[in-house]
């Protein structure tokens, strides 16, 4: 069994953030020496009177101190972002971190941060699934043509390959059986929400399954399998 750690990087009101960042890279080294294998970051805006920091530039400055381990967000909020610009900013800390970031995404649910963003809520699965598959094609391809409900590249490449060859592992968010499914389908792990019961946890591993070898027989005829499911 691999132990990670989930870094706190919200901060009371009225507390000295600058005197806490030290702080944060000598838990980060610790962890790191103490034999944690994996280093995660929380993501949200708007977090006031909270002080949050903003986590790629977090993650890139704990670098350094998180030698070795592996690195990403717990997680970011995709619907809100731009597509490129994640591929793009995935792809540097895929590099700076020698192979080791692993994209950690979900849908969000907090409405104040969609309405200053002018993204509905319900647009949430839609954007996450078309950002998904176009950053895979921007890590893998030299340019990329896509015209989306959402978003377009004309013949365009990123300016930054992944070091990984196969581009950065997604690592998908789900506690409904509606988003466990498409994890299975499109995603490259799940990412178990804590507060869900050992029990139930157990009930969705198998619904993951089940629903990712009906994916891969799906997709036999393009040489998938589902052995080994």
């Amino acid at each position: 069994m691999k132990v990670g750690l989930f870094l706190n990087t919200q901060f009371p009101a009225g507390d000295n953030v600058v005197a806490r960042i030290p702080e944060l890279a000598e838990q980060v080294r610790l962890a790191r020496d103490c034999g944690f294998a994996s280093l995660w970051f929380p993501h949200h805006f708007l977090t006031a009177p909270l002080q949050m920091l903003q986590i790629h530039t977090a993650m890139a400055y704990l670098l350094p101190a998180a030698k070795g381990m592996l690195i990403g967000p717990n997680v970011l909020i995709l619907p809100l972002l731009n597509p490129v610009h994640v591929a793009e900013e995935s792809a540097t800390l895929d590099v700076l971190s020698g192979g080791n970031y692993i994209l950690g995404v979900g849908l969000g649910y907090r409405a104040p941060e969609f309405e200053a963003f002018n993204i509905p809520m319900q647009q949430r699965a839609p954007r996450l699934e078309e950002s998904i598959a176009l950053m895979r094609r921007l890590w893998t391809g030299e340019r990329v043509t896509h015209k989306g409900r959402f978003y377009t590249v004309t013949d365009a490449g990123i300016s930054l390959k992944p070091a990984r060859p196969g581009g950065v592992p997604i690592w998908m968010a789900a506690q409904v059986d509606v988003a466990i499914k498409r994890v299975a389908r499109i995603g490259d792990a799940w990412m178990i929400v804590p507060a869900t019961a050992l029990g139930k946890v157990g009930e969705q591993r198998f619904s993951m399954r089940m629903s990712r070898a009906l994916s891969c027989l799906g997709e036999a005829g393009n040489g998938a399998s589902a052995a080994g499911w």
